[in-house]
């Protein structure tokens, strides 16, 4: 095909929510062949349905999402379509459902609350238009004290693979932990039978399917904030002696932060629930801080990951991420662009003999290059994908690093303790552990 009509397609493609030039080139195909196949009923009486076909554009999730269980309630076939490019959705209505795609998942970090929703038999549900992440159970976390055989119904007992798992504990610790085992069971199933009166006198419902389960014991647990942000030593799991670090809703999991971000936050946590005293925890942050702020850390370790979702010049606003990705391509030789993830780095300075030695290679001139003079006037960030690309006139910002990697995530975790940021950073002396768990 000519270049020009190429173009032609894939712009019809965009502008109609096609997945691509393949998918209109087969439409058109059906429709030319339908059409000469209509030629073979002409002078003959023919019955027909007209239905009205539409596209509706709009950027409001809310209102795609009404259209569409609107359409869905009165029979009418549609497809639903979201363009990251133009953060809008599509709905067209249709006579058929085309065949053949395969779904498409995309991994995304949440934090927020998790929705949820069981149907009978099959356990399936159904989502409305993004925004909501759904899942089929929920966790309750019951803290139960200190139990001891006498607490619970019927013997108890210490095995082998008790006393394997967990080396580090003495029979007496140990026998705690199984009574406590035994006592999880008894109030599962006390919680279990008491749903039918809650069912009936609560919601006025004779059937219901509430049903708790006794999932996992902690030995030490630890809360930060939020409801979903907490960590926890596991000594025991559905039915199994274990002896791991359960960690549910803090950065370190996520993608878009610095590996120290992640080494620094994880470290801080399994300290404090495996019962290291603050002052401990204190010292061992306070010399990751001195350490970051004298520079002995790489730039792959605090480089901060952005993802870059658009093409750098579609940008109505440039964030950091975005100038420090065109920065380095102009300067660096990168060639950052839609799809790519570099890491960034905030500067304090660059050394003039840099823009000296690029302006006489590359003949760069900042009164003609506005990207260039833009950069030589205020050189607040780069990106990179690794450490050698970045030239050593450049001078990190530290302080501002520090700042964005490890200041709020691990702030977040020390004030369940008591500790300020500032407090770690100074090295002053504090209290205990104990009374904080």
């Amino acid at each position: 095909m000519p270049e020009e009509l190429l173009e032609r397609i894939d712009s019809f493609a965009e502008e109609h929510g096609y997945t691509g030039r393949s998918e209109v080139v087969r439409e058109a195909a059906r429709d030319l062949l339908d059409e000469f196949e209509d030629t073979k009923l002409e002078d003959r009486e023919l019955m027909a349905v007209v239905t009205v076909i539409f596209d509706f554009e709009t950027t409001s999730r809310e209102l795609a999402a009404g259209l569409s269980m609107l359409l869905t309630q009165r029979g009418q076939k549609h497809s639903l379509k979201y363009r990251k490019s133009k953060d809008s959705y599509t709905i067209r209505t249709c006579d058929y459902y085309r065949s053949g795609r395969d779904p498409v998942l995309t991994e995304v970090d949440h934090d927020g609350y998790v929705y949820d929703l069981s149907v009978e038999e099959n356990e399936n549900f159904v989502d409305g238009v993004g925004g909501i992440v759904l899942h089929n159970t929920d966790s309750v976390m019951l803290e139960v004290g200190d139990i001891g055989p006498e607490d619970v119904e019927g013997d108890v007992e210490v095995t082998d693979e008790m006393r394997e798992k967990h080396p580090e504990m003495d029979d007496d610790e140990l026998l705690t932990i199984a009574a406590t085992i035994q006592k999880g069971f008894e109030l599962e199933e006390t919680i279990n039978a008491s749903y039918d009166d809650f069912a009936l006198e609560r919601l006025n419902a004779e059937f219901h399917r509430f049903e708790i389960e006794f999932e996992k014991l902690y030995r030490r647990f630890f809360q930060a904030g939020k409801k979903k942000r907490y960590a926890g030593h596991i000594v025991w799991k559905e039915g199994k002696d274990v002896d791991d670090i359960d960690i549910t809703g803090f950065e370190y999991q996520r993608s878009d932060i610095a590996p120290i971000t992640k080494e620094v936050q994880k470290e801080v946590i399994d300290r404090i629930v495996t019962g290291e005293e603050v002052e401990d925890v204190k010292s061992y942050l306070h010399e990751v801080i001195e350490e970051f702020r004298a520079g002995n850390v790489s730039l792959a370790e605090v480089g901060i990951p952005g993802g870059i979702g658009k093409k750098l010049d579609n940008y109505d606003t440039d964030t950091a991420q975005v100038r420090g990705a065109k920065y380095a391509n102009l300067l660096l030789g990168t060639n950052f662009q839609r799809g790519s993830k570099p890491k960034r780095l905030y500067l304090e300075k660059v050394h003039p003999d840099f823009f000296e030695r690029v302006e006489r290679e590359r003949d760069l001139d900042p009164s003609v290059d506005p990207l260039y003079g833009e950069f030589k006037r205020d050189p607040d960030v780069i990106c990179f994908e690794y450490d050698d690309q970045v030239p050593a006139e450049f001078e990190i910002d530290w302080d501002k690093m520090l700042e964005k990697t490890l200041k709020g995530p691990i702030a977040r975790i020390i004030e369940a303790l008591d500790l300020s940021w500032e407090e770690v950073k100074s090295g002053q002396e504090q209290t205990g552990l104990g009374q904080y768990m």
